[in-house]
This record gives structure tokens, sequence and C-alpha cells, in this order.
């Protein structure tokens, strides 16, 4: 009962929240706005060059997440927050993956692309493929920084260094 003038508030009057469904969609958008905002504020205490990291799943889920790297004016503390994680309904393909990035900048974080400074990316196909279209179609350059997560995962395995036996 405490509550229940809450969703009166934002929603319209006299819908009752009778299941997670109708949860969701009562607090969901709301819950989003207020990220946003908070996600933009932080980000405007930082210097206006960023980068970004994003990563997605190979087979399965077919799930993009995106982390913008900024540093903070003053204090010069790098920050990198997780700003969207993307479910698709079909297989990831470059295009895909390229509006998803430009979509996150400059929509979810109202951030410039001309101060995309660096894209941090494996190698994989689809990504090679969605820079060089954004190359392609915009006047965006970040630089081309893919990550070396899956070569260097292992290296006990994969280097002769007799110093690594006891850690193996």
């Amino acid at each position: 009962d405490r509550f229940k003038p809450f969703p009166d508030m934002v929603t319209d009057p006299g819908l009752t929240v009778g299941s997670t469904r109708e949860l969701a969609r009562t607090f969901t958008s709301s819950l989003l706005d207020n990220q946003t905002n908070e996600l933009r504020m932080m980000m405007s205490n930082c210097f206006p060059d960023f980068g970004t990291i994003s990563d997605a799943t190979p087979v399965g889920a077919e799930a993009e997440a995106c982390k913008i790297r900024q540093v903070t004016r003053g204090t010069f503390v790098i920050i990198e927050p997780l700003v969207t994680l993307k479910l698709f309904h079909q297989k990831l393909s470059g295009n895909n993956i390229a509006n998803h990035l430009i979509t996150t900048i400059v929509d979810r974080c109202a951030l410039d692309p001309s101060s995309w400074q660096v894209a941090i990316m494996d190698r994989a196909s689809t990504n090679t493929k969605a820079l060089k279209d954004i190359y392609r179609h915009t006047d965006y350059r970040p630089t081309d920084s893919p990550c070396h997560s899956h070569t260097l995962n292992r290296p006990g395995e994969a280097f002769n260094a007799p110093e690594l036996e006891g850690i193996r």
C-alpha cells in the first residue's frame, strides 16, 4: 500500500501492478531515462575525447556490449562505464555493429563522434567490417585497436617459458 501511489505518478491513472510484465512496462522507461541522465552527467565531467570497447557473442544470444572510456577533468581518472548491452533479433553483421556503435555514441551517450579516438574490439571479421563501414560512410576515424584477448588468454600453454611452469 505504501508504494501504490507511485505507479499512478509515472503511468496512466488506475494502473494496477498485478504482474511482473506490468511492473517492467511501468518502471523500465523511467529507470532507463534516469540511468541515461546519470551516465551523461558523469561523461560531461570528462574530456571530450573518448574510446569505445565493444564485444559480442559469436553465436547463440547475438548480444553486443559497449563501454566508453574517458578521462575525468581535474582528477584525470579513467572511467569505463558499460553503456549498452543490446540483444539482436538477427545474426550480427558489420552493419549491425557499426550502427550500434554510432547509435550508442550519439543517442545513448550524447557524445560527439568526431571526438572518437579509438575503437577497441577483437579481430572478428564482423568487427573489421563494422569499422570499414564507419570509415566509408562517415567522417569518423577512430583508430582500430584490436585487442589480443583471444591470443593471450592462455599464454602458459602457448609460449615456451620455463618460468611459467610453476603457475601452469
